[in-house]
């Protein structure tokens, strides 16, 4: 492991006011940041910026000006206990000020930015005047000054991370008491670590969790959003048809996961369907969270099974239970967005635990990050974090000295670089056969930077609970550079994985900052509260000795947090418990017996949803029996629900048209298709063209222009068959609005 930094030895009863002096500094380092944005308010797009540059700035700066502190601190008296002590008792004092008086308005962040080094050079001169009277053998601050710190900080946590004013009143003494009996229980089973089960017990309690895991995360009546199923199932439909991503359809969601997706559903044989994406979308969440179980075991030391159990009991109720909706209704805030930096980490572990085939697990973590290069830009982004942690931190451990580091990370970086160049390779193989053109990436980019310009982007709430994940985040990155780096000490064997999991919490916090509304940070909890329950385990070990003042408030604020975080996503999760499986069990074992596998069996059945998509497909079968691709303008849910039911595609290369009409480029492409109609042909339509989007009507106002409609067939929903006859000349409507009038 490469040396600490060139500082002076800390001593034992320094290191804990050390790193609490390094808490201080990140936040005045915050508020420095913060301070040239904070002027005339921070818009979305400068929160992208200001989240970025804290994290380049915020860890250096505060670890650089707390040993500067200590240094100084060390001057004015030679007893560390009394120089740290002190400096850590002023500085809290301040810092909790400075954080209240910035989130309530009172002060402006640049205001207390430049107090901090003022009040620092006072503290110094008062600790050089008076820091004597207190080195007479004493030592009130070896032990009370953590009082000074742990106590207020849980005060203000709680006050400013859980939101605790948005609470009823009367729930409040029920909080506090469930907490503190929870911190009664945890400190009640204290002495040494506890041994791991044995094997088969061991097996056995972990298949029973995730078995219950599995049936919470099943919903039996298929809640769906067939909007939001459709950014999926539209281009795995033309997928299927014989279109090619990147040519002639798009998916904002990515590119590989479409290819991936259709897999999947081909290999389960389900129907290209919203039911059959919500079922697949419950199982793949219920691998994720099995996947931060097992994580969560390997990590743990002190009580693993029954902390792990408390983690994944709290990742379920807050992450599947706590967000508007069933999580299958909404198929892109799950793995297939997010899975990716978890398979990665799983990689980790199975290498660890098979050391034998050490490579072949390096090469198999670099493939992931390669797999992630083409499955979408937003996974890529999270996975390279997650990897890029893990190889930073492992080369660091591994390394002897900064040329051995570099080699070490240079050789891993090369091996991912060489697994994503060749799955771009592959993917543009691929479809060149398939199309005879080479990928047209920008066609994929136009959505990522109509989202990376601020569309759809909802600004920062101060008073939201975002605050408590970026302090684990940050704490995680400071306590591990602290332990490396100032103490020269080697870390812990978990902390690859932990590490890991803070890059990819800390990538996966943009997800809320591009769109912060309070039912996101739902989302993006299930890295934190894996922080925050390892920490809890991390600070309990007997070797620690922490001193009680500072323990018990940490231990407290965990399990006030996480009584809040049960509390808060409760009621969510009483009304929907009612359509998992597991209740469905439960039911069954009362004597009220609920048939399970049909409402399973429901996940392989295609049935239309409104009488529109009906009619819709309907007079598709009738009138174009045997043809693959068919002209389709209906109303965009309809139209994708009816091709998929058919199994055709669109003539009009319209992967999702609520998509398609986010880029300029698209819609010109789709408008302007060759779409190789003739007089004859027939054209299935909506007669109620106010349903239609604007690409679907230029479309429409276009064979208009080109063609004369006369109706075949027609419905009691309004949808119609047009036959095409000659062409005739300009359209006679000069707004599409008004085409109804010809059909």
């Amino acid at each position: 492991m490469i040396s600490a930094l060139p500082v002076e030895t800390i001593e034992s009863e320094e290191r804990v006011p050390v790193f609490l002096l390094i808490a201080c500094s990140a936040v005045y380092a915050f508020l420095a940041v913060l301070a040239p944005f904070a002027l005339g308010g921070v818009s979305e797009r400068e929160e992208f910026q200001l989240f970025v540059l804290a994290w380049l700035a915020v860890p250096p700066a505060s670890l650089a000006a707390a040993l500067v502190l200590r240094r100084l601190a060390r001057g004015c008296d030679r007893d560390p206990g009394v120089a740290c002590g002190a400096l850590v008792a002023a500085n809290a004092a301040f810092a909790y000020g400075a954080v209240l008086g910035v989130a309530t308005g009172r002060l402006a962040p640049w205001q207390a930015a430049l107090a901090a080094p003022a009040f620092n050079a006072l503290a110094l001169a008062g600790l050089r005047r008076f820091g004597a009277r207190w080195a007479d053998g004493r030592g009130w601050f070896s032990g009370s000054r953590y009082l000074l710190v742990a106590v207020p900080a849980a005060g203000l946590l709680a006050f400013l991370g859980f939101g605790l004013p948005q609470l009823p009143p009367g729930q409040w003494p029920v909080l506090f008491l469930v907490s503190v009996l929870a911190l009664l229980l945890h400190r009640s089973r204290g002495g040494a670590s506890r041994p791991r089960e044995a094997g088969r017990r061991r097996f056995a309690w972990d298949a029973l969790v995730i078995a219950v895991v599995a049936l919470l995360c099943y919903d039996t009546r298929y809640c769906l959003d067939m909007h939001h199923h459709n950014f999926y199932l539209g281009p795995v439909s033309e997928l299927r048809a014989g279109r090619s991503l990147l040519v002639d359809v798009n998916c904002q969601y990515g590119v590989f996961v479409i290819y991936v997706l259709s897999l999947l559903l081909r290999l389960a044989a389900l129907p290209v369907a919203p039911r059959a994406l919500a079922f697949l979308s419950d199982a793949l969440l219920a691998a994720q969270y099995a996947a931060v179980y097992l994580l969560l075991k390997r990590c743990l030391r002190w009580r693993p099974a029954a902390l792990a159990l408390l983690g994944v009991g709290l990742v379920v109720v807050t992450n599947y239970f706590g967000p508007m909706g069933m999580p299958g209704m909404y198929p892109s805030t799950g793995p297939l967005r997010f899975g990716l930096p978890y398979a990665l980490m799983a990689a980790v572990v199975l290498r660890e635990r098979f050391p034998a085939f050490r490579r072949a697990g390096l090469a198999l973590e670099a493939s992931v990050l390669g797999v992630a290069s083409i499955w979408s830009f937003e996974t890529w982004v999270y996975t390279a974090a997650t990897y890029g942690a893990l190889v930073v931190y492992e080369s660091f451990a591994a390394s002897a000295g900064a040329r051995a580091f570099l080699a070490s990370a240079a050789k891993r970086a090369g091996a991912a670089l060489a697994a994503s160049g060749l799955a771009h390779a592959v993917l543009a193989v691929q479809i060149f056969a398939r199309s005879g053109e080479w990928p047209h990436w920008e066609r994929y980019l136009d959505y990522v930077f109509l989202y990376a310009g601020g569309f759809g982007a909802l600004p920062v709430d101060p008073a939201s609970p975002w605050g408590l994940i970026v302090a684990l985040q940050l704490g995680t990155v400071l306590l591990i550079a602290y332990k490396l780096l100032v103490l020269g000490e080697r870390g812990e064997p978990e902390w690859n994985v932990v590490l890991a999991m803070a890059a990819f919490s800390i990538a996966q916090f943009t997800y809320f900052l591009g769109r912060s509304h309070w039912n996101n940070l739902y989302h993006v909890a299930i890295a934190p509260i894996f922080l925050a329950v390892y920490w809890l385990d991390w600070l309990s070990r007997p070797q620690r000795r922490l001193p009680s003042q500072l323990l018990a408030p940490l231990q407290y604020l965990a399990y006030f947090g996480f009584c809040v975080l049960l509390w808060s996503s409760f009621p969510e999760f009483a009304d929907k418990v009612r359509v998992t499986a597991a209740y469905a069990v439960v039911e069954s074992a009362a004597g009220r017996p609920v048939d399970l596998l049909d409402r399973v069996k429901n996940a392989w059945r295609a049935t239309p949803r409104s009488p529109e998509t009906a009619e819709a497909a309907y007079l598709i079968e009738a009138l174009a029996p045997g043809q693959a691709r068919v002209p389709v303008i209906i109303a965009p849910d309809q139209q994708l629900e009816a091709l998929r039911l058919t199994g055709r595609a669109n003539l009009f290369p319209m992967g999702n048209p609520w998509q398609d009409r986010l880029s300029p480029p698209a819609v010109e492409r789709i408008v302007s298709f060759p779409h190789g109609l003739k007089p004859g042909d027939l054209v299935f339509l909506d007669k109620n063209v106010g349903r239609l989007l604007v690409i679907q009507g230029r479309l429409l106002h276009r064979l208009c222009g080109e063609f004369a409609f006369k109706t075949v067939a027609s419905t009691p929903t309004g949808m119609v068959a047009v036959r095409l006859e000659a062409p005739r000349g300009a359209c006679p409507e000069k707004d599409w609005r008004t085409l109804d009038r010809l059909l």
